[in-house]
């Protein structure tokens, strides 16, 4: 297994798919920091009607689906 300069390793790589696994430096970092983004997405979005809501979502997932596009 190797590691990469972002705290996962790779443990096997094939044509079709890549297996990860989060390094304990990253587990850590994922640890200490999820906690903070979660609570600010919740602040963030705090103000917004449940209509609202339901549109964000809509609207962030037409944006993931297009990025997808320029990542391949």
């Amino acid at each position: 297994m190797s590691k990469d300069p972002h705290n996962v390793k790779v443990a096997r790589l094939t044509h079709r798919v890549i297996v990860a696994e989060q390094t304990d430096n990253g587990k850590s970092f994922m640890d200490e920091s999820l906690p903070h983004h979660t609570l600010a997405i919740e602040q963030a979005v705090s103000g917004l009607s449940f209509e609202d809501h339901i549109q964000a979502i809509h609207l962030l997932k037409k944006l993931g689906i297009a990025a997808q596009g320029s990542f391949t």
